[in-house]
């Protein structure tokens, strides 16, 4: 099976958790078969192509008219690579969509967010989502939940803590409940907080690093929970 995964809004390599979330999607899907990825401009390595070139979600009417800017690009890459399915990104704006309908091959889409176009969400055979929630009421019959992984052949349990928790105050003798990323609705961190709150009688502290649009809500759940010590 050839697959071609459309994540224009991503760069690949990068630091953000996006790039971080398709490289290692590409990486198990090339498992299965052939897989071209269809990033941002920028990106780089074995059947990757950049063809996006604007790195920001874009306003509401310029989605589908990016879209169409990026389509003659992707769509001879496309041509070339010969898909067999497409795993679009929601965030692509129905770009996965105009390449679907014109190479005629079926396509899901992956919602991870409010970013996905309503198009695609027609057009998907499936949607796959964490939280189906996310989906509109319309399409979530086609909805899948899944749980994302994280790949622990990256992790280095040798590495020692002690500098980390001198400069953060972080006694050795409780543990330390880690988040890295931006603070957004779907990243759930309110169940966190409860989860401290289960928890206060426990050796536990919680270590946030990140911001986003939602961080100063969570500070005002920490302080109302009576575990600011914690945080």
């Amino acid at each position: 099976m050839r697959i071609l995964v459309v994540a224009t809004h991503i760069k690949v390599p990068d630091s953000h958790g996006g790039s971080t979330h398709v490289s290692e999607l590409v990486r198990n899907l090339r498992t299965h078969g052939p897989t071209l990825l269809l990033a941002r401009m920028g990106s780089h390595g074995p059947d990757v192509e950049g063809v996006s070139f604007y790195g920001k979600h874009p306003p509401l009417g310029l989605k589908h008219a990016l879209s169409l800017a990026y389509l003659p690009r992707a769509l001879l890459a496309a041509r070339r690579f010969g898909p067999d399915v497409i795993y679009e990104r929601g965030s692509s704006n129905g770009l996965g969509m105009m390449l679907s309908r014109l190479l005629d091959v079926p396509m899901l889409t992956m919602v991870l967010d409010e970013h996905y176009s309503p198009l695609s969400l027609r057009r998907a055979r499936r949607l796959i989502a964490t939280n189906v929630d996310l989906v509109p009421a319309a399409h979530r019959d086609k909805a899948v939940k899944v749980s994302w992984g994280a790949n622990t052949d990256h992790f280095r349990a040798d590495l020692d803590g002690a500098a980390a928790r001198r400069e953060l105050h972080l006694p050795d003798d409780v543990t330390v409940v880690g988040y890295t990323g931006s603070f957004q609705d779907w990243h759930g961190l309110r169940y966190l907080v409860e989860a401290a709150q289960r928890l206060r009688d426990r050796p536990v502290r919680y270590l946030l690093i990140g911001d986003g649009r939602r961080r100063a809500e969570i500070e005002s759940r920490v302080e109302a929970s009576g575990l600011a010590d914690r945080f």
